[in-house]
């Protein structure tokens, strides 16, 4: 830390940025790592109190008192074990019939309430939109979807990626099919971005197969 008194204030730098001096003779640290083996300030048990007398009103750097007191119930007191027990561990619930699309286990009563028997609505509450609650309209689902998919296809489109869209797309098609609750019959002109996926699919597998040759070829 920079102790020099700056000329121009005639104060440190400390002072400066935090409006106060900076305190001395602190002997806390010493006092936790011989006494009870306390190197960090989270491993402090709560048994352990700290009080702090800080009267650094009147700036006297040289005369700041740090009044410190330690109290413990025992000459040494245990950290706290950081162990996880197994049954702590909470594992991510996997849909029935949608394998690889996963959702926290706080998450399941919020999505069981929405559940409407379409594999885009009930899908996208899964990965990747998690949580989504099912929407009436299908432009909701194809700009959120496309927005996705032109970044998934400039980084990494898995298989499980491809499995989803063309799941999905093939609801978006059946949209107006049956009149339903969960669904609005509309025509909003969505038709013609989602039926741009399997190009724009095509398109990545092509430059895929491309960077492999490259890569074959040259190496």
């Amino acid at each position: 830390m920079n102790t020099q008194v700056h000329q121009a204030t005639n104060d440190l730098p400390y002072c400066l940025v935090f409006a106060q001096h900076p305190r001395s003779n602190l002997t806390l640290l010493s006092e936790l790592v011989e006494r009870m083996g306390i190197n960090d300030e989270e491993d402090i048990p709560d048994n352990v109190y700290v009080e702090n007398g800080d009267d650094n009103e009147n700036g006297e750097f040289d005369n700041i008192v740090e009044d410190i007191s330690v109290q413990s119930t025992g000459e040494t007191t245990p950290l706290p074990s950081t162990s996880i027990q197994n049954n702590e561990i909470q594992t991510p619930h996997i849909t029935e019939n949608e394998t690889g699309y996963y959702s926290s286990e706080d998450d399941i009563d919020l999505i069981e309430k929405y559940e409407t028997g379409y594999f885009i609505q009930d899908c996208m509450m899964y990965k990747p939109f998690s949580i989504f609650p099912p929407r009436q309209y299908r432009a909701t689902y194809v700009f959120r979807l496309d927005t996705w998919l032109r970044y998934t296809l400039q980084s990494t489109f898995t298989e499980a990626d491809r499995t989803f869209v063309l799941r999905c797309l093939d609801d978006l098609r059946k949209w107006n099919d049956n009149e339903s609750e969960d669904r609005v019959i509309e025509d909003d002109g969505t038709l013609e971005i989602f039926e741009t996926w399997p190009e724009r699919i095509r398109q990545y597998d092509e430059r895929q197969i491309r960077k492999y040759q490259f890569i074959v070829n040259y190496c």
